[in-house]
């Protein structure tokens, strides 16, 4: 600290002007006061972090210390009781027991707050490294231990997205901002609770779009996404010839769903395609037609890619040419 010597040397000075020495003792009172050294102590402490920001450029700085400011946000949120703990009901009497030759208290296990469960939806912050979701966020709660601060969520988006096996829209939430209901169970992940900053509803028994369960929508994501299984969509594109389902419209509600391959027959010009869900036993069928002409497996493909990913023109004419071919 040269300054502060610098400082207690000035001030013993004999100075013509009175006021000057004044200001001099009181800028001098205020480096060596213990708040002053309580910022000079953190100032240290962050030094390894000054070194490790000062080539960054201003933008990717700025941007970091944006996540910073979150991160240490959500460290502090002690939610609405000011208690990050809470015990499970009443504790019952307290249980000694022999251990060798120790004597041990059982304590009831802590129970995180804020208190959430599944199919909870939040609103968070969220930050972390390169392409992570950073910032505030809403999300689907799909798993929360109470014995632990980590939950796993599943973010929610209000961009219009092509409906995959692990990302589909759910229609509207009550007080959510309009249309940001698509969920991203590819983009699941776990953050502490200390993030949560809102409730709202929860989805237990809520319904989508097109009349499907959306707890059961999500299970069928994560068992194609991350648990390997087959989509009934790419079990036709794959392994039906080039027969297309009769019914598209009753096809794009199933599409998605995990499946196993039982069977492929003709029926004349049409043919039966049995499957069965990739957590049952029970056979399902779904009926296909064959092209009223040659049609080769590349373009069916194609065709698929169009109707159910495309919009505008590249839908529209994928329509005529599945109706032109197909009945």
């Amino acid at each position: 600290m040269d300054l502060i010597k610098m400082l207690g040397t000035i001030t013993n000075l004999h100075a013509i002007d009175p006021a000057v020495i004044a200001q001099l003792q009181q800028v001098y009172r205020d480096l060596t006061s213990a708040n002053s050294q309580n910022v000079a102590g953190i100032l240290r402490e962050l030094d390894g972090l000054f070194q490790k920001i000062s080539g960054m450029s201003t933008a990717d700085r700025q941007e970091l210390l944006r996540r910073l400011e979150i991160m240490a946000a959500a460290q502090n949120n002690t939610f609405a009781n000011g208690n990050r703990f809470m015990n499970f009901g009443t504790p019952p009497p307290a249980v000694t027991a022999r251990i060798g030759s120790s004597t041990t208290t059982w304590t009831p296990p802590k129970q995180f707050l804020t208190e959430v469960k599944p199919l909870d939806v939040i609103h968070c912050h969220l930050a972390g490294v390169g392409f992570e979701y950073t910032g505030d966020h809403y999300a689907v709660i799909w798993n929360a231990n109470p014995l632990f601060e980590v939950i796993t969520v599943i973010p929610t988006t209000s961009k219009t997205k092509y409906e995959y096996p692990s990302v589909f829209n759910i229609g509207s939430i009550p007080g959510l901002p309009p249309n940001l209901t698509t969920l991203n169970v590819d983009k699941m992940l776990q953050i502490s609770r200390l993030r949560i900053t809102n409730k709202y509803g929860n989805l237990k028994g809520a319904t989508d779009l097109m009349g499907r369960d959306v707890e059961e929508r999500i299970k069928q994501g994560i068992a194609v996404y991350y648990g390997g299984e087959e989509s009934l969509e790419n079990i036709v594109r794959t392994q039906c010839s080039v027969a297309m389902p009769k019914d598209l419209v009753a096809f794009n509600v199933v599409r998605h769903v995990p499946a196993k391959f039982v069977n492929f027959r003709y029926v004349g010009r049409d043919a039966v395609l049995e499957y069965r869900l990739w957590n049952e036993t029970d056979l399902r069928q779904l009926d296909l037609i064959y092209p009223n002409t040659r049609y080769p497996l590349a373009k069916k493909r194609e065709l698929m890619k169009n109707l159910f990913y495309k919009s505008g023109s590249d839908q529209s004419n994928a329509i005529v040419e599945y109706t032109r071919l197909f009945t």
